[in-house]
């Protein structure tokens, strides 16, 4: 339980940074 709920954490995270990552690169280019 514990281990799944922190995989999902990290899942979350990274998918947070990935965002924050492409609206970076978007601006970027704009």
């Amino acid at each position: 339980m514990r281990s799944t709920t922190f995989s999902s954490s990290t899942t979350l995270s990274f998918f947070s940074y990935h965002q924050h990552f492409n609206n970076f690169l978007f601006n970027l280019h704009s």
